[in-house]
């Protein structure tokens, strides 16, 4: 009896313990996946291409078009990761803003993971301060100033 209740609780860890590797094997592989990551605000559209292609940042101007800056991003490896990851958890995983600006004043903020096929958002309108939403929002915020100056 106690050879089987060992055995019973031997399967039972080794199920458990692969169901669970099996999540996050599939969260880091939307982490790797990505084709690109998208900041989007009311004058400002950064775009981040998981192959270095592309790591541009368009200014929005007065007739509501976006013009393309000149200057390029340079995020390193690690960079890219960590915007993946922030932007992949603050999309799966929102923080309700409590505070709202009425009349349209206040940030609108898009972050957006494109799969080439597929993509996944979170908005946020009407905000006083995005950034300080949640700790991953602190991070993507962090990350992306320290490049080129966003709205907070």
């Amino acid at each position: 009896m106690k050879k089987f209740v060992l055995l019973a609780s031997i399967i039972t860890t080794c199920i458990i313990t692969q169901s669970c590797s099996q999540k996050k094997e599939n969260a880091n592989k939307n982490l790797r996946d990505y084709c690109t990551i998208i900041f989007e605000s009311n004058r400002k559209k950064i775009c981040v291409t998981d192959d270095f292609s592309s790591l541009d940042e368009w200014i929005k101007e007065k007739d509501g078009k976006y013009k393309q800056v000149q200057k390029k991003l340079n995020f390193t490896k690690n960079e890219r990761d960590s915007l993946a990851k922030y932007a992949y958890r603050i999309i799966n995983q929102p923080t309700l803003a409590t505070k709202m600006m009425t009349c349209g004043a206040g940030e609108n903020i898009t972050i957006e993971i494109s799969y080439c096929t597929t993509s996944i958002l979170c908005k946020y309108s009407s905000i006083e301060s995005w950034s300080s939403l949640s700790n991953d929002n602190k991070k993507l915020y962090e990350i992306l100033n320290a490049k080129t100056a966003i709205p907070k």
